[in-house]
């Protein structure tokens, strides 16, 4: 078994909030508590970090299946619209398609964005089910990539613009989906990986058991 925790260190003061937690009204659970995960489109996280570039807070929307760990989508933007969400969602649509997307689980923060109607009725739209993270430590998967692809890659290239850091999130997709081996999938790449467990029965598949915040 292959266990994840759900663990993150605490933010430095006088950051941007990137969730503002207008979020919280919808009663929507956590489904990930306990979760088994045996395939890809079983669940996928997302979550939005910052950025400083130009002199100034700029973010970073981001869309990760879990078990394969593949980056859906990332994108650099200067605002925190709801539209940048959206385009991480339609990407995922487009990749996996609809069908294989049923009662995939969306698990978020309480942000606006993805409370907002136009994105909560896509997701119903494709039938995912919405799950809702009390705390950013009930979304570590995706507060680890933020800490990847910022920490380890961007701050290493020298991004310092925001034309740099628009560039960076395309080349940090590729080089995350192709060529990085992660060694929780057998040090090979999350595309690899994908291919490699096509043929493979679900029963003997490496399985993912999430965090359960309930115990």
């Amino acid at each position: 078994l292959l266990y994840i925790e759900y663990l993150v260190s605490k933010g430095k003061s006088k950051k941007p909030l990137s969730s503002d937690g207008k979020g919280k009204d919808e009663k929507y659970s956590n489904l990930t508590n306990g979760l088994v995960l045996t395939d890809i489109n079983q669940l996928v996280v997302v979550d939005i970090t910052y950025y400083w570039v130009d002199a100034a807070w700029h973010y970073i929307f981001c869309m990760k299946d879990v078990y394969s760990q593949r980056v859906i989508e990332i994108i650099a933007s200067d605002n925190m619209e709801t539209s940048n969400a959206l385009l991480c969602l339609k990407s995922l649509i487009k990749l996996r398609g609809v069908n294989a997307l049923i009662g995939c689980i969306h698990h978020s923060d309480n942000g606006s964005q993805y409370n907002a109607n136009e994105y909560k009725k896509l997701l119903i739209g494709t039938k995912m089910l919405i799950s809702r993270a009390e705390r950013c430590e009930q979304n570590g998967s995706a507060e680890q990539l933020n800490h990847i692809c910022k920490n380890m890659y961007f701050e290493a290239w020298g991004v310092t613009t925001f034309k740099e850091l628009k560039q960076a999130v395309k080349k940090f997709k590729y080089l995350n989906n192709k060529e990085r081996p992660i060694k929780q999938l057998g040090n090979i790449s999350p595309e690899q990986f994908e291919k490699l467990i096509e043929n493979i029965p679900l029963e003997s598949r490496i399985k993912k058991v999430l965090h359960d915040f309930k115990i």
